[in-house]
């Protein structure tokens, strides 16, 4: 698996916890979980090896903590859209 991917999936998952929850928590677990499952069914797609696995716990702490960032953003989207709208 490329892994720009991860944290694309840790963005995604933190824009969507951001805009439902308006936490961290939620959106990070879901950043974590997806990333790690997605990573762990790539490498058994392939051979084992130390380097990738190493790539795929990188990766899912990026995804966490790209979560972040995404949970904020969607917080403040959410946020100006509803001062908008008024």
């Amino acid at each position: 698996m490329s892994p720009e991917i991860y944290p694309l999936i840790g963005l995604v998952c933190g824009l969507v916890g951001g805009w439902i929850w308006e936490n961290v928590i939620p959106s990070g677990i879901a950043a974590i979980a997806i990333a790690l499952l997605a990573g762990l069914i790539a490498e058994a797609s392939s051979s084992f090896d130390g380097l990738g696995l190493l790539m795929v716990v990188l990766g899912t702490i990026l995804a966490g903590l790209m979560s972040f960032f995404g949970t904020v953003t969607g917080t403040r989207l959410k946020e100006y859209f509803e001062r908008k709208s008024e």
